[in-house]
């Protein structure tokens, strides 16, 4: 069986200005690591 990890993305990996920033992305990269992954 796989595993799905969402995130919701207001007030979570957004910056003020609706934009994630490059080392939220690596976070993201680095947890996730190839797992499947969206965004809500």
């Amino acid at each position: 069986m796989s595993t799905l990890y969402v995130s919701d993305l207001d007030g979570t990996l957004l910056r003020d200005d609706q934009k994630k920033s490059k080392k939220t992305n690596q976070i993201i990269n680095h947890l996730v690591g190839g797992r499947q992954f969206v965004y809500a």
